[in-house]
């Protein structure tokens, strides 16, 4: 949980539900967490489902996974795939994935204050989300398809095998 930036991720919702106390978090995996289970407007899931977890980034308006170390992401593209925005650290894969802050918002350094700014301000302007959701959608099915990534290996090997 901490590498993945839990405990960062509540304390910036905590903060941020002060100013909207309607705001909901959902921790995947955290239901056995007792911080999670501390942390008002917050519930944690148990294993779940491929289909359970498309209809959660699905209902969602923004996923928020602020990762000290997440060298690949593959949650953020899961959650863009089901146009859900993401936000997290501009570290390891995440500007890449969130095409430096087209699909997503980046800050620079694990903050809470900023953190929770970051949420209320994303949160402020559904149609923004709506939009970058629907981009960051279509981005993760056009470079992350397993024809395209499988097309670039191909294409990459060939040009850097000797030739005979």
């Amino acid at each position: 949980p901490h590498e993945k930036g839990l405990p960062l991720l509540l304390e910036a919702f905590s903060l941020a539900r002060r100013a909207r106390p309607e705001l909901t978090l959902t921790v995947i995996g955290g239901e056995k967490l007792p911080e999670v289970a501390a942390c008002e407007g917050a519930r944690g899931t148990g294993w779940i489902t491929a289909e359970e977890l498309q209809a959660i980034f699905e209902q969602s308006s923004l996923f928020v996974m602020p990762a000290t170390y997440e060298p690949w992401g593959l949650s953020y593209l899961e959650a863009l795939a089901c146009r859900t925005p993401v936000m997290g650290l501009a570290r390891n894969a995440m500007p890449e994935i969130s095409g430096n802050g087209e699909y997503g918002f980046m800050l620079p350094q694990p903050d809470v204050k900023a953190l929770a700014d970051g949420i209320l301000s994303a949160l402020a302007d559904p149609a923004r989300l709506a939009r970058m959701g629907e981009a960051g959608q279509k981005h993760v099915l056009e470079r992350y398809r397993w024809e395209h990534v499988a097309k670039v290996m191909s294409e990459t090997i060939l040009r850097e095998s000797p030739t005979a």
